[in-house]
């Protein structure tokens, strides 16, 4: 019943992997991803009620609520709402959130406050001020909130959500030459709802005295959190030159 308050990020995309606990995860999308639908529903011709202050308010925001676990990883677009509640009291939630910054930071506030449908003000005091990070549980949580979680947690058209990042590992094809390598990545190939974001994510597991084969990434930075193990070399050459260690 711990609460992480419903928030959105403004200027970045939200990757987040579970390392421990289990959380029910709410992700709630823009109204103008809804705008044809508003159109259609309300009989205005697009463009045709500018003034009326009524479309955004009349789009549906798609919304998905599942449970997360470990393993699990959790996405949340540009601008998207979401929150999420701790289920397991003796097990708190644990997890490794990744940002992408992106260009909506440089939107002038009346443009911000329109597309999201927020009023001037909320959006002149954002991220201002002290930012709660998880309160105190809800004395009327119940297990129905859990349980209308649950009613996804099979569903394969989920959006935001990539179940058991950490099994069904492919093993990379020199396995036999350099030790066991296994992996799994996402990206705009494998999943459409990262079309329009500007990173991937993988998970990779690597076995004593193995070895990941050199590779490059030549349109992206890249960031490694190591979850667990000892001794791990890792080498970054630049420019055909040996270089840190």
């Amino acid at each position: 019943g711990a609460l992480r308050d419903p928030h959105w990020h403004s200027n970045a995309a939200e990757f987040t992997y579970i390392v421990q606990g289990e959380a029910r995860v709410t992700v709630t999308g823009l109204p103008k991803s809804d705008m044809a639908y508003s159109y259609m529903q309300t009989g205005c011709a697009e463009g045709s009620c500018k003034g009326t202050g009524t479309i955004l308010e009349a789009g549906q925001r798609d919304s998905e609520t599942f449970i997360i676990r470990p393993g699990d990883v959790f996405y949340s677009p540009v601008g998207y709402h979401h929150y999420f509640e701790g289920v397991d009291s003796d097990n708190p939630l644990i997890g490794i959130a990744v940002f992408d910054p992106q260009a909506m930071k440089a939107l002038p506030k009346d443009v911000l406050a329109q597309v999201l449908n927020l009023p001037h003000s909320q959006v002149d005091d954002m991220y201002r001020g002290f930012r709660r990070v998880f309160v105190d549980p809800h004395t009327d949580w119940s297990e129905a909130r859990l349980a209308e979680a649950l009613k996804n947690d099979d569903n394969p058209s989920l959006r935001f959500k990539i179940p058991a990042m950490n099994q069904a590992l492919a093993q990379a094809p020199r396995s036999h030459l350099n030790g066991l390598v296994q992996s799994k990545a996402v990206d705009a190939l494998t999943w459409p709802s990262l079309q329009r974001a500007r990173f991937s994510f993988a998970y990779t597991e690597i076995a004593p005295n193995a070895t990941l084969e050199p590779y490059w990434v030549d349109n992206a930075d890249e960031l490694i959190y190591v979850l667990e193990g000892s001794d791990i070399e890792v080498i970054r050459s630049t420019n055909g030159k040996r270089g840190e260690q």
